[in-house]
């Protein structure tokens, strides 16, 4: 982040992934193939350009359980679709107002997407913060590269803190359009956390998918 003066910062950020057993690069054909983004930020808020997270994936995620649906102990992480970045991206965060913020991001397509013209993804995420309540609700649609099927994905989550005790509520429904047989189910999630010290929480995570194909495949 570089400091530009008149309130204003040029912001970058750049990832790479490589084993951390032998050094190579996961992805030897793109350098950068996580992150790659540059963008500005000032009183108005921050834009962004470039192969960056979805917001979902930065914001919502965290409002839904103790893991930020980052762990295979989450239920979330097992039972939903999830969109983790996209290239050719637009991203607008507004500035936050008494605990609400936003996030909005658009995809753009290009010469490997067909048709080329138009959206690729897009997804909005709003945000509350205040005292001990915290909640976020976002939607998103991820189109294939043929245009020919959509996923649609809602997310809400909310969570209270009492001392050292957080009880978490979380809900996600998808939808993918191409056939009558794909990706359609809802999943509904509660969670506990207590925070023993500041290195030491103990988690419980319960987490129900509703088959909503017709198939009758439900989950917990």
């Amino acid at each position: 982040s570089e400091d530009i003066g008149g309130g204003l910062k040029v912001n970058f950020q750049l990832e790479q992934a490589f084993s951390g057993m032998t050094g190579a690069a996961t992805n030897p054909a793109d350098a950068f193939n996580r992150q790659a983004w540059v963008g500005v930020s000032g009183g108005f808020g921050e834009i962004r350009f470039g192969l960056q997270n979805s917001p979902q994936y930065d914001v919502l995620q965290a409002a839904m359980d103790p893991t930020a649906v980052k762990s295979i102990a989450s239920p979330m992480n097992n039972f939903n679709s999830l969109t983790i970045r996209e290239s050719n991206a637009i991203s607008y965060f507004t500035p936050t107002f008494n605990g609400l913020s936003a996030r909005f991001m658009v995809a753009m397509r290009d010469s490997t997407d067909k048709p080329s013209n138009g959206l690729l993804f897009y997804n909005a995420v709003v945000q509350y913060e205040r005292g001990p309540f915290s909640g976020a609700a976002g939607y998103q649609q991820a189109a294939n590269a043929t245009g020919t099927s959509i996923l649609k994905v809602f997310n809400a989550g909310a969570s209270i803190q009492t001392g050292p005790n957080r009880f978490w509520l979380a809900y996600h429904t998808e939808l993918q359009t191409d056939t009558p047989g794909s990706s359609r189910r809802d999943v509904y999630q509660v969670s506990d956390s207590w925070l023993f010290t500041p290195a030491d929480q103990l988690s419980v995570m319960y987490g129900f998918v509703h088959d909503r194909t017709g198939a009758g495949n439900n989950a917990q």
